[in-house]
């Protein structure tokens, strides 16, 4: 039995480079994007994230909207561009 299911399945990339950005995105996940969310759930304040760019900021705050119904915690996630 799997504690979780993805809802889609993702093909093999195509080059080296999708590869990369798409394990890049990974590891901010799990790495900043999971830490954030835990902190803002303990502390009750916002929690902030460093990307590395606006579309993926964009991104997490569209992934984080979509299940903040659920997890309300999720609603004191700040996400600061890079600069």
């Amino acid at each position: 039995m799997t504690d979780i299911t993805f809802a889609e399945t993702v093909d093999a990339p195509e080059t080296d480079r999708d590869f990369d950005d798409r394990l890049q995105l990974v590891l901010l996940v799990i790495e900043d994007l999971f830490s954030a969310v835990f902190m803002a759930a303990a502390a009750g304040r916002t929690a902030h994230v460093e990307v590395p760019d606006e579309r993926t900021a964009n991104l997490f705050r569209t992934a984080l909207k979509s299940t903040d119904r659920y997890r309300p915690a999720e609603r004191l996630v700040s996400f600061v561009v890079r600069s």
